[in-house]
């Protein structure tokens, strides 16, 4: 080849008018984790916006992002998850609205 992109990063692949192109609302689509520990009944993470739900045993539920996964992870498996959330979480990561 002559070195051509025939798909540029500056103009979109999809064409314009089809059904399958139009734009639409942006989805969560949480991994739920249950029974993490005795203050967080459930995490969640959503992948495509790097978006973290921690639903606590008072069934309050708060939203961070953006949260990197392998933090996810380290809170999902952590021997005290509460304490790792308040140390790396808790008012340092914002919180965003969540549906």
């Amino acid at each position: 080849m002559d070195g051509h992109n025939p798909y540029p990063r500056d103009r979109p692949i999809a064409v314009q008018g089809h059904p399958w192109c139009l734009k639409r609302e942006p989805t969560m689509n949480m991994i739920w984790d249950r029974h993490v520990s005795g203050r967080i009944r459930e995490l969640g993470y959503d992948v495509t916006t790097r978006t973290m739900a921690v639903v606590f045993s008072d069934k309050t539920t708060k939203f961070h992002a953006p949260v990197p996964y392998p933090l996810y992870a380290s809170l999902f498996h952590a021997t005290f998850p509460e304490r790792l959330y308040k140390q790396v979480i808790d008012g340092k990561i914002p919180l965003v609205a969540g549906t």
